[in-house]
C-alpha cells in the first residue's frame, strides 16, 4: 500500500470541495499510517501570511510516533521529530500565538493514544529543524514578540 499525501485544492468561496492536483509527496518517508496534518504559517511583521511555511504530518504508530515537515511549498522533506511518549496519534494542532510560558512562542499539540493530549514548544520544534529557512526575509513562523 502506498503511504503519501495527496495535493488538493483548497475550497473555493463557495466551500465547494476542492480538486485532486494529481501530485502526492513523503513517499518512502511514513512507515505506517499517515494521519493528522496542520500548517505552519510564515507571516509577515503586519501578521499576514506571505505564503510560504512548513506542512507538519504525523506518521501513526503504536510503538514510535514521527511527525513530518514538509515545505509549504515544494513539499520537500524537511525534518523528522517525535515526542518522548506521544504514540498512536490521530490529529494534531498548532497554535502560533504565544500563550503562557513555557508556551511563549506558539503551541503544537498531539493526540496521545486517544487517552490524553502532548504539549510540544512550536518554537522548539522550528529551531531543533531550522524551519525559519522556509520564510522570506523579514517574516516568521513564530509568534511576534510582544516587548
Amino acid at each position: 500500500m502506498r503511504k503519501n499525501l495527496k495535493v488538493y485544492d483548497a475550497l473555493d468561496n463557495e466551500w465547494n470541495m476542492g480538486v485532486y492536483r494529481g501530485r502526492t509527496f513523503g513517499e518512502d518517508l511514513f512507515l505506517s499510517e499517515p494521519e493528522g496534518i496542520v500548517l505552519g504559517v510564515c507571516r509577515n511583521s503586519a501578521g499576514e501570511d506571505v505564503e510560504q511555511g512548513v506542512w507538519i504530518a504525523v506518521d501513526q504508530e503504536e510503538r514510535v510516533n514521527h511527525f513530518l515537515a514538509f515545505d509549504r511549498v515544494t513539499f520537500e522533506h524537511l525534518g523528522t521529530f517525535r515526542g518522548a511518549v506521544t504514540l498512536n496519534t490521530d490529529g494534531i494542532s498548532l497554535l502560533q500565538e504565544g500563550r503562557n510560558a513555557p508556551f511563549e512562542r506558539g503551541i503544537f499539540a498531539s493526540v496521545d493514544d486517544d487517552q490524553a493530549t502532548s504539549f510540544f514548544r512550536w518554537d522548539e520544534i522550528v529551531a531543533s529543524l531550522d524551519l525559519e529557512l522556509t520564510c522570506p526575509e523579514g517574516s516568521s513562523l513564530l509568534p511576534l514578540n510582544e516587548d
